[in-house]
């Protein structure tokens, strides 16, 4: 009778030592988990909790119109997902495919974004685009540096020089670093290399708008917002055409924190703001950087189709380094190319 008194109770010791290892087992590999999770959205800037099926498998198929359209028909409104990301997005297009588009093409130009003192991928990006010969100009979306130091701007711009072609930059929040350190204006060394920081200009009746947004701590003061206004008002009174705005970082992404106001929630308060205004001109198209990703996607509550352009740059990049082309038409459509860097 004692023996098996003894056995009973070292069974049940064994099956509480047993439940305890399983529950540690499951703590570990939840912290586990949590830690890929916040490694994975640190280094990619994509909250995966926040990724739409449809949207990911839009984003995949995006040189593919048909596959897309099979896609809304597999998943239609009211399927549980965010099944309206995409509609009236203009369509992604390869080069081949614009050349078989029975549109005429007004011009096409290049947009570039998060270089980070890569400047032999940035080389290779301008003179992969260069040698299409068929561009009108270059527009750079920030980050061209790590810290913003002088020496890196200046290099990061013999190379834009370089080539020959016109371009117009904006600052990124990286270039701001050096001059925020100092307590110095951040965007001190950029304006000094580059000039100002926003500007707009307009070509066959496109309007193309440059904002600076990449100060997370001030955002856009009120001489820019003043300056925005201003344009917009101009837009209104002029011929209808094709509007479209850039800026460092987005004011919405569907999956990614890396969007205006993240830093500071006074800054967060403006995104309100720049996007009705943006609205209200009619704007059509808003492109940004700081993602490190190529996106596109509707931001619902504005319905403004919104563009992220990929990484120069190979470091902090879920994706190959590239570059994007934008083609516009003469009913004033747009296409728009993702374009892997070439390397030897």
């Amino acid at each position: 009778m004692f023996r098996k008194h003894k056995e009973h109770k070292r069974r049940g010791s064994f099956f509480l030592f047993a439940v305890f290892r399983f529950l540690l087992s499951l703590v570990i590999f939840g912290l586990l988990l949590g830690g890929l999770y916040a490694a994975f959205q640190s280094f990619s800037g994509i909250n995966p909790l926040k990724i739409d099926p449809k949207t990911v498998l839009m984003s995949l198929l995006s040189d593919y119109p048909q596959a897309q359209e099979l896609v809304n028909q597999i998943l239609p409104s009211g399927s549980g997902l965010d099944s309206n990301i995409f509609e009236n997005v203009p369509v992604i297009v390869n080069r081949g495919e614009i050349g078989n588009i029975s549109k005429k093409e007004l011009f096409s130009f290049m947009l570039v974004s998060d270089s980070h003192n890569e400047n032999g991928y940035l080389r290779k990006a301008l003179e992969q685009a260069r040698v299409r010969g068929s561009l009108r100009f270059i527009i750079g979306l920030g980050d061209y540096t790590e810290v913003g130091a002088e020496e890196d701007l200046r290099a990061a711009k013999s190379e834009f020089d370089s080539t020959g072609i016109r371009y117009f930059l904006t600052a990124g929040d990286h270039d701001l670093w050096d001059n925020r350190n100092k307590n110095q204006v951040a965007e001190l060394n950029f304006t000094k290399i580059f000039g100002k920081p926003y500007q707009s200009f307009a070509i066959d009746n496109v309007k193309f708008l440059i904002l600076y947004n990449s100060d997370n701590y001030l955002g856009v003061d009120s001489a820019q917002m003043k300056w925005l206004q201003q344009e917009t008002e101009k837009i209104k009174n002029e011929p209808k055409g094709l509007v479209l705005a850039f800026m460092h970082e987005p004011l919405y992404h569907p999956s990614s924190d890396h969007v205006m106001g993240k830093t500071a929630i006074e800054v967060k308060n403006q995104v309100k703001n720049i996007a009705k205004v943006l609205k209200d001109a009619g704007v059509q198209e808003i492109f940004a950087g700081d993602v490190h990703y190529f996106t596109r996607y509707m931001d619902p509550e504005n319905n403004i189709s919104m563009t992220t352009v990929g990484a120069v740059a190979s470091q902090r990049n879920t994706q190959l380094p590239r570059y994007s082309i934008v083609t516009i038409f003469e009913d004033h459509s747009l296409g728009v190319e993702d374009i892997e860097i070439r390397t030897p």
